[in-house]
């Protein structure tokens, strides 16, 4: 996974908080370890205050950012948009397609995995912008280098290329329809359109 770039959301003030946040929990740690100590003079090593930053840290970037409640209040500007999309993809050069998009996720990073669904090519994000220009208005922006499958008559293909993905919100989700456009390289040019709808996972 890969970092990615956003317009509407500042990072490091998320991070001054953790800090703070893992400052106090170091400090609890200590007072509760003094405690067990006082009363039944048991000794235990308290953790670092970068062990429990870095535990804070993961605990947040990984699940906690996620909740709805902080995107709801504005805390959390970020959208999440993780998940599997099913897609058809329309190219200059080739009939229609169907594809399988995924999105992996963090409050700091992010991967982007195209593939046909006959596996005979797929793509990979190298590098992504998460721009909002409303709050039910996003624009997915990545670059992505896909590889063909070779077959015995030629070797393996690939190229460079960028989507930019219109992501447009109901109820702070992306249930709907979403619309994208491609270009490639100039040594490949070719151009094309992407619709795509997530998948409802079953609980």
């Amino acid at each position: 996974m890969h970092e990615y770039t956003l317009n509407n959301h500042d990072r490091k003030k998320t991070y001054y908080i953790l800090f703070l946040i893992s400052g106090l929990l170091s400090a609890l740690a200590s007072y509760c370890i003094g405690l067990l100590y006082d009363s039944f003079n048991i000794s235990v090593a308290a953790p670092s205050g970068i062990a429990i930053f870095f535990l804070t840290f993961l605990l947040f970037d990984l699940f906690i950012w996620k909740f709805k409640i902080f995107y709801n209040l504005g805390i959390i500007r970020i959208p999440y948009i993780a998940g599997t999309w099913d897609g058809i993809v329309s190219s200059s050069d080739t009939e229609n397609s169907r594809v399988i998009f995924t999105i992996h996720q963090t409050y700091s990073r992010i991967k982007i995995r195209l593939e046909t669904e006959t596996k005979t090519s797929h793509s990979m994000s190298k590098m992504a912008s998460l721009q909002m220009e409303d709050p039910t208005f996003f624009s997915l922006r990545y670059e992505y280098l896909a590889e063909y499958k070779p077959t015995p008559e030629s070797d393996p293909l690939r190229h460079y290329g960028v989507t930019n993905i219109i992501l447009k919100s109901n109820n702070d989700s992306f249930d709907d329809e979403q619309l994208a456009t491609y270009y490639t390289e100039s040594k490949r040019d070719t151009h094309g359109e992407l619709k795509l709808v997530r998948k409802i996972e079953k609980s």
